[in-house]
């Protein structure tokens, strides 16, 4: 039960991410999100739907052509490896897809849950070969 409330922590935490706000309702400067396909071209790896930045406090870049029903998901996940890179100075992908998996059953989006789900599959099956 508790992962569950992790889960929703880190989807309210995303939430104020994407809003740019803190609880009091003012700025905050935790972490930007820039929906730019030309930022992600120039900040991110070829092909990638969007990736991170950790210096100057931080920046998510996300590609503007993202199906609307992978647009919430992308962020999120983009947001844990954040968290894991800022506090461990690395990512988990398994953790950051599982997590992804739970964000989209808290949204109540079955079908893209399942579409991840088998995703996470295939990637622990992919990266337990590789070991």
């Amino acid at each position: 039960m508790s992962h569950i409330k992790n889960v929703k922590l880190i989807s309210a935490l995303l939430l104020v991410a994407c809003l740019n706000i803190n609880a009091n309702n003012g700025p905050t400067n935790d972490i930007a999100i820039v929906v730019s396909s030309s930022a992600v071209e120039n900040n991110c790896p070829k092909k990638a739907l969007g990736c991170f930045k950790s210096s100057n406090g931080g920046e998510i870049f996300i590609r503007t052509d993202i199906k609307s029903e992978y647009a919430d998901v992308v962020k999120f996940g983009l947001h844990n490896d954040y968290v894991q890179f800022s506090t461990s100075k690395t990512i988990d992908p398994i953790k950051t897809c599982e997590a992804q998996v739970d964000f989209l059953i808290d949204q109540r989006k079955k079908q893209t849950a399942q579409k991840y789900s088998e995703y996470c599959s295939l990637l622990k099956q992919n990266l337990l070969a590789k070991r």
